[in-house]
């Protein structure tokens, strides 16, 4: 089975590698936002301080807390990016958050031959993009340590549940770009599995160990997004099923003390720096105020009409959320999340009709509290400003790719489910590469020039600009 992960995490690699060429420069989900934080840190030694009466370039992302981007500029920070003016040039009609347009998809004027090679910005954010390749590595290596972890009898549902993560198409496309996603979805799933070893463990003598290096986690997350405060109370929730299990709650408060310490110690100099400055320690005023309002009345007719571009945006809506893949493509995803669901919901039925509680039970209600409340702080994100985008839910990717494993092989005999699995990860992997060649490389490919006008065109002789 190691094997077989080993030759899945390869193949993520590759595959981002690929989504990276095949996305021109700031064309990625919010890239153009994110790079002017990490190049703000880098070339001026300071964070980005969000001012709404001036129109800066990093716009509503300066808002976000700073880890992902001191990483990023330690890792650019000797790049001369004097150039980015002329690569960040915008096109004055982009069709931005216009599902399946046909024309004027790209953000940006893009010369022909970028690459890597010409330095500067181009090769700054194509470095800040292989650092993601390889946190979103991290993050299927750490998907499958979960799955082991939760269902250790049935290696089948880590390496499809690895494979669900590694192959996704959205995954490797957010992966592939400058994006503070990619550390909050690592520290969110190494979060989940120190958790969900912890609360199983039996071994006294490593807990308060386990308590630093989790503390430790908790506070890096809290400084990656303001989502990651979500870890909180699912790790207090960890902390008490194991008091009410040893009914030791002197170590209980003790390290839960430590926990809540070492992340004000990490993160809490960022939320006193917002509370100094606007008056509120997340800043997620601020940050509506840039991105803009959703107007009032946000209810379940929004939710609903909403869904379609939820759901599509996570498996596969790209660019400036405007670019779709085939029609097939959402088909076939659709089926296998259907299939999936269905298949969760006729493995907790025989676990009810066999009146027995699920193995590791106790794992099983973290990941599920994580699930409920990132979902119910997506619902909370969309309901002050248009955020209904699948990806927002990408913290809680390994866990999702769990239990949708789980459901795809409930229909499967034990003896069978491993072959099931392997074949889907090809099957997976097979579909991402198609995408970037169907996909982003004819979505962002330059119109051909025309040798002359048509006969009947007609002569304006009017001046832009």
């Amino acid at each position: 089975m190691k094997r077989a992960l080993v030759i899945l995490l390869i193949a993520q690699i590759s595959l981002g590698v690929l989504y990276s060429f095949a996305t021109p420069v700031f064309e990625a989900s919010d890239e153009v936002w994110h790079f002017p934080v990490v190049r703000e840190i880098a070339a001026n030694q300071r964070l980005p301080v969000q001012d709404i009466s001036a129109e800066q370039p990093w716009a509503q992302e300066g808002s976000q807390p700073p880890l992902y981007y001191l990483t990023a500029a330690g890792l650019t920070g000797w790049i001369d990016t004097a150039d980015y003016e002329q690569v960040a040039l915008r096109n004055p009609f982009p069709k931005i958050g216009v599902p399946g347009a046909t024309d004027n998809v790209n953000l940006m004027a893009h010369p022909a031959g970028q690459s890597p090679a010409q330095g500067g910005t181009v090769l700054a954010v194509y470095l800040i993009r292989w650092l993601s390749i390889l946190l979103g590595t991290a993050t299927v290596y750490l998907t499958w340590r979960l799955a082991s972890g939760a269902v250790p009898d049935r290696p089948a549902v880590a390496l499809l549940a690895a494979a669900l993560v590694a192959f996704n198409p959205m995954v490797l496309f957010i992966s592939a770009s400058v994006n503070n996603d990619n550390l909050l979805m690592l520290l969110a799933t190494l979060a989940l599995v120190l958790l969900a070893r912890d609360v199983e463990s039996e071994a006294r003598g490593m807990r308060w160990r386990a308590t630093v290096v989790l503390g430790i986690v908790l506070g890096a997350a809290a400084l990656t997004k303001v989502s990651g405060l979500v870890l909180l109370p699912v790790a207090a929730l960890a902390l008490t099923l194991e008091a009410l299990r040893t009914r030791d709650w002197r170590t209980w408060l003790g390290r839960g003390l430590l926990l809540l310490a070492l992340v004000v110690a990490i993160s809490g100099w960022w939320y006193v720096r917002n509370l100094m400055l606007y008056g509120e320690a997340t800043g997620m005023e601020r940050m509506v105020a840039i991105a803009g309002a959703r107007p009032a009345g946000f209810g379940l007719a929004d939710l609903r009409a909403e869904w379609k571009s939820f759901w599509y945006s996570f498996w596969g809506l790209f660019g400036a959320f405007n670019v779709l893949a085939g029609s097939w493509f959402y088909t076939l995803m659709g089926a296998l999340s259907l299939i999936g669901a269905a298949g969760l919901l006729l493995a907790i039925a025989r676990l009810i009709r066999n009146r027995t509680l699920p193995q590791l039970w106790r794992t099983h209600a973290l990941l599920a509290t994580f699930l409920v409340l990132t979902a119910l702080g997506l619902l909370r994100w969309t309901s002050m400003t248009p955020a209904s985008q699948g990806r927002l839910m990408f913290s809680g990717i390994a866990a999702i790719a769990l239990y949708l494993a789980i459901g795809l092989l409930a229909w499967f005999p034990r003896r069978w489910q491993i072959w099931f699995s392997r074949g889907s990860s090809v099957a997976l992997a097979l579909v991402a590469a198609i995408v970037p060649f169907t996909v982003l490389l004819p979505a962002y490919r330059p119109a051909p020039p025309i040798a002359a006008l048509p006969e009947d065109a007609v002569v304006l002789n009017h001046t832009c600009g």
